[in-house]
């Protein structure tokens, strides 16, 4: 089940909607085209490098030694009714554009959310349990 849904991920269309059910499991997962996941969730260090990436009313689990979702230049990622959890921290952007509406980060261990450059816009969001700083932005 894991392998046909990270397939549909990997061979879909810039633009297209793909709805996961069940939770799915990989080491990390680039998404280097437009593309909207909707409902269930992933298991992965999340890498997005290129601009319409949108998450929505998913769980986002992140894995040991890598952020739970990586938003690089280039990248841009809209999150919208999700929670980010584990990971060395939850989200991390770095050179990217985040815009999260009614998601909560948690339980990370490093902190929830780090700018090291870009642009994060946060609407109706909460960050909680995180080892770290709750939002952290660095110069």
């Amino acid at each position: 089940m894991t392998a046909e849904f990270l397939q549909r991920i990997a061979t879909a269309l810039p633009g297209s909607v793909v709805q996961i059910d069940g939770t799915l499991e990989a080491p990390q997962i680039v998404f280097d085209r437009p593309i909207t996941l909707v409902g269930g969730g992933l298991r992965a260090a999340i890498l997005v490098s290129c601009q319409g990436v949108v998450f929505e009313r998913m769980s986002l689990l992140g894995r040991d030694g890598a952020p739970t979702i990586r938003v690089q230049s280039g990248g841009a990622v809209h999150l919208e009714g999700c929670t980010v959890e584990g990971g060395t921290g939850g989200i991390l952007v770095d050179g990217g554009d985040v815009t999260a509406a009614r998601t909560t980060v948690k339980n990370v261990d490093g902190d929830g959310v780090t700018v090291v450059s870009g642009t994060l816009r946060m609407h109706g969001c909460t960050v909680r349990s995180a080892k770290g700083a709750g939002v952290r932005c660095t110069p």
